[in-house]
């Protein structure tokens, strides 16, 4: 990969890295409650949820593709079925916008898959809950995610953890924008508008493509003194500068001036602890340098190993408020995906609360989990509270088998799957994830008897046929197993 990092942000990752625990001892309520025995599940969505890709959904129709027509109604009766025992949750790459556009393509192929009770957006980002219903959307096209209906908790939390305002920094970064005569741009993506049409800062003539102009250092001027800004909500902020801007000396300067005043209107702002990266690919963005800027969640993930990127807001922020609450609860998260943006979310190991006197004993081996199930075997008395916390984690990840790429998760299944002595993981093929979800409420069961005793009514029924006494005495009828 040709990546090449510009110089955008550097000044102000050196402001404000004093809370370096900052994930670790965090007490969040972001996660309302579901009560005892319940099911909370996090799905990605391309090729986990959606067993299609976005590409193959455009030549796909229900008379030759009956078996998305299956998966669709099975899913719709599991979801009917336990209504009241599972929520479930998308957490996606993709922004709210293009969540909505490949929607809309399912709807216009033909299908009905369920949509979740929320969205959550690029990588942990805002979350959006759902306000309509599924025949709104697939019946008269109303979709039911919105702007402005968020996770406000969610965005609160943050700002007190990170001191981050998302809407202040925007502001504060137009006007930085506009003092050095940028044209701004905004739209929903930064890809292709053969996927995402006007939704793309590359349709109509907003942005336009320029990876042709041969790229030289000292050379003067030649693209569109313009700056492309994502719709991405309140958490995030991705903004791309001119093809050019690293190699003419004139727009690397006025790079630089940004780069200072953001990190001051960062300061300004009170934000205590963010992160950015940066990167130009001849293959993203139009080949155009970008820039995300996020608020720093957790410094220890360099300690685990993790990418330099994984300290900032990512699925697993989610999720791990999820297992903080099910443990409380007596409830159980799924978790479920294919890929490499879905890893710290899907390793086990990555929940358990680790006491500060072995913490620097396992920091190194907690992103890799072959070689941290070896130091708890190997030293059972040493570590046999963490061991007890594994064993009783209300958390059970399903990886969905992509056969186009190598999984980059075999070594988690490899660790945590069905042959492990702590199965934390289930690995479904694509299209199985409903069978999936099915056989981690199962597995959580049998390991969790007190779970299994106040399994909620729907679940009960529709995972082992069980129908409670309360719900035969509402209709007259007798206890029975099926």
């Amino acid at each position: 990969m040709d990546i090449k990092p510009i110089n955008l942000i550097n000044n102000y990752k050196k402001y404000n890295t004093k809370n370096k625990n900052i994930q670790k001892h965090q007490n969040h309520s972001a996660q309302p409650s579901f009560g005892q025995g319940k099911v909370n599940a996090y799905f990605d969505f391309d090729n986990t949820y959606c067993p299609a890709s976005h590409s193959g959904l455009k030549h796909m129709s229900p008379s030759e593709h009956p078996g998305f027509v299956e998966y669709c109604t099975n899913f719709k009766n599991f979801f009917n079925n336990t209504r009241e025992g599972l929520k479930f949750h998308i957490t996606t790459g993709r922004t709210l916008g293009e969540y909505n556009a490949v929607s809309y393509l399912v709807r216009m192929r033909g299908f009905e898959l369920p949509l979740p009770d929320s969205v959550i957006t690029k990588n942990g980002s805002d979350e959006y809950i759902k306000q309509g219903s599924d025949e709104d959307f697939y019946k008269h096209g109303k979709f039911p995610f919105t702007p402005d209906k968020r996770n406000i908790q969610k965005e609160e939390d943050i700002k007190k953890l990170t001191g981050w305002d998302g809407p202040k920094i925007k502001e504060g970064l137009k006007k930085i924008f506009k003092s050095h005569d940028l044209r701004i741009v905004e739209a929903d993506s930064e890809h292709s508008p053969n996927d995402y049409g006007p939704r793309s800062l590359f349709s109509d003539g907003k942005l336009r493509y320029e990876t042709l102009i041969p790229l030289k250092n000292n050379m003067n001027p030649t693209s569109d003194w313009n700056v492309g800004l994502r719709n991405d909500g309140n958490l995030k902020i991705f903004y791309t500068l001119p093809y050019d801007t690293d190699f003419c000396q004139e727009r690397t300067d006025a790079a630089k001036a940004i780069d200072k005043e953001i990190g001051e209107l960062l300061t300004e702002t009170g934000v205590k602890q963010a992160h950015s990266y940066e990167k130009q690919h001849r293959n993203e963005c139009g080949g155009r340098p970008y820039c995300v800027i996020e608020p720093k969640i957790d410094e220890n993930m360099s300690w685990y190993g993790a990418k330099d990127v994984d300290q900032g807001l990512s699925k697993f922020y989610d999720t791990q408020q999820a297992v903080k609450k099910a443990i409380k609860d007596n409830d159980l998260v799924i978790v479920a995906g294919d890929s490499s943006n879905d890893r710290i979310m899907l390793s086990p190991s990555m929940y358990l609360d680790i006491d500060d006197n072995l913490f620097y004993d396992l920091h190194s081996y907690k992103y890799d989990t072959k070689a941290f199930l070896d130091e708890l075997q190997n030293n059972p008395e040493k570590y046999s509270e963490i061991i007890k916390q594994l064993e009783d984690l209300p958390f059970i990840g399903i990886v969905v088998k992509n056969d186009e790429k190598d999984s980059p998760l075999s070594d988690i299944v490899n660790a945590f799957g069905k042959d492990s002595k702590y199965q934390k993981i289930i690995e479904v093929e694509n299209g199985h994830l409903e069978d999936g979800v099915k056989e981690a409420i199962k597995l959580h069961a049998s390991h969790n008897p007190e779970f299994m005793k106040k399994l909620n009514p729907d679940l009960k029924k529709e995972i082992f046929g069980i129908i409670e006494e309360a719900a035969l005495n509402a209709t007259g009828g007798e206890t029975k197993k099926s």
